[in-house]
């Protein structure tokens, strides 16, 4: 009886977050607190729907269908590939044999997921995606004439390639945090069969910041051939600074919707259209946490990218000084090397970035879910983008 008294079992539920005794989960589950579907785990273990604990499972029906009565959507099956040839042939396991449930996710969860974003596995992928972006971005630096075609150009090329990369990355921590072995053949596949999000989600934002900045050009311009445009600019200069702050707001909602897009594309499996259409739900509805995640993202991987940086600067900065500098601004050789510098600084924070984003909306995804009575067939009078046809 004393090993039945020990409270060190935990219920997968929000509103049971304290451990419990043994003698505790059988009376939650003779009083129906507790339904055979739901997760359970004894510590340092893990977790198991109750019917499969052998301490539990007896006090089940046998053959008894019991779900609870939740809004709580699991994460969807990931088909297999389409019949149609696939430029990268889906791995073994790469497919969910069954969907996964929309379990609790603790903070020791979460934090244990976190660590994902330094697997060596995760770091790697990314570096070796990064460096020939970034490689080709400093290519174009060198090589295309005029600052605003350079910079647009380059912008467009590296905002492309880290859609990309979060595509890749979010299908990889999908499997790592339902405890499956993720396949990097079978990531690549289905980031490339979401080529389209992949190109378009870049352009979300980048469209209106070329409007933004050819607008800022167009009165620079007027100020530079006009006195008096320029004196009606310097009295109405709320205007341009206006449409500076709109430019950087941007770039903040490109990098928003590639937090959340490529999480949601993975987690609900579902196309670019209805994961903006979720997007827009929690921002409306839950704008304090969006914001707050956008926020302790930012910091988090803004803090990681400088000193990481820092060092991976100096190493290089040291093997210039060493053999002279050989290495001339505008070679190809210098572009390539540019690349690797940057890309081996941005591997781990990109690497976090996505395995953030992915807890993130797992993390909205949770507190948007409302349990309802057993018996209570009634339904909120709105419903998420995603329960609805």
């Amino acid at each position: 009886m004393t090993g039945d008294s020990s409270k060190d079992w935990m219920v997968g539920l929000p509103e049971q977050p304290d451990l419990l005794s043994l003698q505790d989960l059988r009376s939650l589950i003779g009083g129906g607190k507790i339904l055979e579907t739901d997760l359970v785990r004894r510590s340092g273990g893990t977790w198991h729907a109750a019917r499969d604990v052998p301490e539990l499972g007896s006090l089940f029906s046998s053959g008894e269908d019991i779900q609870r009565k939740t809004r709580r959507r699991p994460l969807k099956e990931i088909p297999p590939p389409e019949p149609e040839p696939d430029p990268v042939p889906e791995s073994p396991g790469a497919s969910s044999s069954e969907a996964m449930e929309g379990k609790y996710f603790s903070p020791t969860d979460l934090l244990r997921a976190l660590s994902h974003g330094l697997a060596p596995r995760n770091i790697l992928l990314s570096a070796f995606l990064l460096i020939p972006i970034l490689g080709l971005a400093f290519f174009l630096r060198g090589y295309i004439q005029g600052d605003s075609a350079r910079y647009g150009a380059m912008t467009l090329v590296v905002g492309v390639g880290v859609s990309g990369i979060a595509f890749v990355l979010a299908h990889v921590t999908r499997f790592q945090v339902e405890g499956r072995d993720p396949r990097v053949g079978g990531s690549l596949g289905w980031m490339l069969r979401r080529i389209s999000s992949v190109l378009l989600l870049p352009l979300i934002g980048f469209i209106p910041a070329v409007a933004l900045f050819g607008l800022l050009s167009l009165m620079g311009r007027m100020a530079e051939v006009s006195d008096t445009a320029a004196q009606a600019i310097r009295i109405l200069y709320f205007v341009p600074v206006l449409t500076g702050l709109l430019l950087v707001g941007c770039g903040i909602l490109l990098e928003l919707l590639l937090i959340m897009v490529p999480a949601c594309m993975v987690v609900e499996n579902v196309r670019l259209g209805p994961a903006l259409k979720s997007v827009f739900w929690f921002v409306r509805t839950q704008f304090g946490r969006v914001l707050l995640h956008w926020l302790v993202i930012t910091v988090g991987c803004a803090l990681s990218y400088r000193i990481l940086s820092w060092v991976v600067g100096k190493g290089f900065a040291f093997a210039a000084d060493m053999t002279g500098n050989l290495l001339e601004r505008g070679e190809t050789l210098f572009s390539f090397y540019a690349g690797m510098r940057e890309g081996l600084s941005l591997a781990v924070p990109v690497s976090l970035f996505v395995t953030m984003s992915v807890l993130s909306f797992l993390v909205l995804r949770e507190e948007d879910m409302e349990y309802l009575p057993g018996g209570d067939s009634s339904e909120p009078e709105e419903t998420h983008p995603s329960t609805t046809d």
